[in-house]
């Protein structure tokens, strides 16, 4: 469960109301998250975050798990677990891929915060907010500085 625990602190992203521009500029952050090779691609026009990939590399050990079985097991319990959270929000809104090798757990989260009721994917447990209960975008700003809290740095 610790794989799922990172997924969520990663997209614990601050969430405020505002505008911003209509140009798209994408940015990447890259660092090691208690043993987690972390890389979010984030996607924002002006302060508003449109997009967002994350791709978070670990060993079975630092996951938490002894074998390739005990993680296949995890897989199975995961997948049931995003597909009822995930139930009620837009096709396309999240998608959570694994990939499983010999020795390491990859997991590649895209989320498209466009057009979606940002409400729902704070009810689903995907995002946390700052504790505005009408937030209506991600801060580019905010989750910025969030991943830079995290460890994360910016890559040029």
């Amino acid at each position: 469960m610790r794989v799922f625990n990172y997924i969520v602190l990663m997209m614990s992203i601050v969430v405020l109301a505002a505008c911003g521009s209509k140009t798209e500029e994408t940015v990447t952050y890259t660092g090691d998250m208690n043993g987690f090779d972390t890389t979010v691609e984030m996607t924002a026009k002006g302060d508003d975050v449109v997009r967002e990939k994350i791709v978070q590399v670990v060993d079975f050990k630092t996951a938490g798990f002894n074998s390739k079985e005990e993680v296949d097991e995890w897989l199975v319990q995961q997948k049931e677990y995003n597909k009822n959270a995930l139930a009620d929000l837009p096709e396309d809104t999240v998608t959570i891929d694994y990939k499983i090798d010999d020795k390491n757990i990859t997991i590649i989260t895209h989320t498209n915060y466009e057009d979606v009721d940002i409400q729902k994917l704070i009810d689903a447990g995907f995002i946390k907010t700052d504790g505005d209960k009408d937030a209506k975008h991600i801060s580019k700003e905010k989750t910025e500085a969030n991943y830079k809290n995290m460890g994360l740095k910016k890559s040029e």
